[in-house]
């Protein structure tokens, strides 16, 4: 006999809709269905080489897919920092292309019309038959490990004799999928902070660099996630994970994290977590060697680099010398600390900003749309899964809020030595896409122990998550008309 609930329209109703919201439920399903569909759609509908950089991160990815793993310096000695020997029909392909597109945005704002001009090669500097050399001294640091999804993508693209153009749209789909991935596999694995790792992952900002750009940026923050996940398994006494294997996923982890982009394997600090809180691991001690080598090899990498490094703000007239402004930082300690909180006061406003906007070429909007917002991916981040098996102590939080500071000083410590002038203070904002590492460590350091109603419990009526889908309808909408 059926009981009185059991033919209850209200009941029915009710296990539909949760039935149909089950995606907003879990930060796996999320990611993946709002990461890909926005992903995709940025993939086709920013204009080819308006990612920001585009044209140089292809270079380099071309330059992997002829053999040569390390950037080479200018023949001739006028250029500053390394760059690419390229087929001169590859770069006049691409300078078509970025021609055309401002071009296009020159036309709309009513101060160019005409036809659009073809590419002048004529002051190129020639470095073998039919190449030129080109010039990205700004990501000429970079190991190719930032640069395999794309390398690969482009090999591809060259191997079937696909123009220039498909093969820079194969390289925007293998590097969101690269990035897709590896988030994926951070939120699906984590003990803590699903939401968190789901909400910086899919902040549009980090979605335009891993659909657009071609940086290696989108893949350095899926890795931080990946480390991080690792960092709060070794610390779950849920999971015990035995030495081997915590010592094993750190090398793998801080190891990859240390290839990514430089600074960001001083992050590996997290590790610390699973030495502090009632259930602490001291067993667990042998994890800082794999930690001190990825920081030494990255060091080393970037060190034997750094000739060929040269930061783009030298197009704007500021001149960085990082030997006098690291004996600054090393002589007043105090006043690089102050430079690095100032930057926050000066510019973090700015960087709330961008975090959603990415930037006024690619979307405008009113200040009170941003922080709406802004503030409604932090309330995702916040939240907390049912599936999640760690509790954090306070002492545990600290670690992960001092392993974010550690990322922030790291950041801005790295702007000021080569991205600005002499003198203990932060001239010209740094992007916030350098940012995004740190922002799974201070959503996950602060979030309450246990949300009331978590977003992948059947008893929340409409997950907080919903809110991303009529947001990002507006916001695709609205980049795809500026853009355009």
């Amino acid at each position: 006999m059926m009981g009185p609930a059991a033919g209850n329209p209200t009941t029915i109703d009710r296990a539909r809709l949760n039935g149909r919201l089950r995606t907003f439920r879990s930060a796996a399903r999320c990611f993946v269905a709002v990461g890909s569909i926005v992903g995709l759609s940025l993939v086709f509908i920013t204009p080819l080489w308006a990612g920001i950089d585009e044209p140089g991160h292809f270079y380099r990815a071309y330059q992997l897919t002829e053999g040569r793993l390390i950037p080479v310096e200018d023949p001739t000695g006028v250029a500053e920092g390394g760059g690419a020997c390229l087929p001169t029909d590859v770069v006049a392909d691409v300078e078509k292309g970025r021609l055309d597109y401002l071009a296009a945005g020159a036309r709309d704002a009513g101060t160019f019309s005409g036809e659009t001009p073809e590419p002048d090669l004529s002051n190129a500097i020639p470095c073998g038959e039919d190449r030129v050399f080109v010039e990205f001294a700004t990501f000429s640091w970079y190991s190719p490990l930032g640069y395999a999804p794309q390398a690969l993508a482009v090999g591809v693209g060259r191997l079937v004799g696909a123009p220039v153009s498909i093969q820079l749209v194969l390289a925007r789909l293998a590097t969101l999928a690269a990035y897709a991935a590896l988030a994926l596999f951070a939120i699906g694995r984590t003990p803590r902070g699903k939401w968190a790792m789901a909400a910086a992952a899919l902040l549009p900002v980090t979605l335009f660099q891993a659909a657009t750009s071609l940086s290696p940026d989108a893949v350095t923050v899926a890795l931080v996630m990946v480390m991080v996940s690792s960092a709060l398994r070794a610390a779950d006494p849920e999971l015990m994970l035995d030495r081997r294997t915590v010592l094993a996923e750190a090398a793998i982890s801080c190891g990859l994290l240390a290839l990514a982009k430089p600074t960001y394997v001083l992050l590996a600090v997290v590790y610390a977590v699973a030495f502090v809180g009632p259930r602490r691991r001291l067993d667990l001690w042998p994890v800082a060697l794999p930690v001190l080598v990825a920081v030494a090899a990255s060091m080393a990498w970037h060190q034997a680099l750094s000739h060929l490094f040269a930061c783009d703000v030298r197009f704007f007239d500021v001149y960085p010398d990082a030997g006098e402004q690291l004996s600054n930082i090393a002589s007043s300690p105090h006043g690089f600390a102050g430079a690095v909180f100032g930057s926050v006061v000066d510019y973090g406003a700015t960087w709330v900003e961008d975090s959603i906007e990415v930037g006024g070429r690619v979307l405008v909007w009113w200040a009170w749309s941003v922080i709406v917002a802004f503030v409604g991916f932090v309330v995702v981040g916040l939240q907390a899964s049912d599936h999640e098996t760690l509790t954090l102590h306070w002492s545990q939080r600290l670690v992960l809020l001092g392993s974010a500071l550690v990322g922030l000083f790291a950041v801005i410590g790295g702007w000021l030595l080569h991205c600005s002038p002499v003198g203990l203070e932060v001239v010209n904002a740094p992007h916030v896409r350098l940012l995004v590492p740190i922002v799974p460590l201070v959503l996950i350091g602060v979030a309450p122990r246990r949300a009331p109603r978590p977003l992948d419990s059947a008893r929340a009526e409409l997950p907080v998550a919903l809110a991303l889908v009529p947001f990002y309808v507006v916001w695709l909408v609205c980049v795809g008309l500026r853009m355009h």
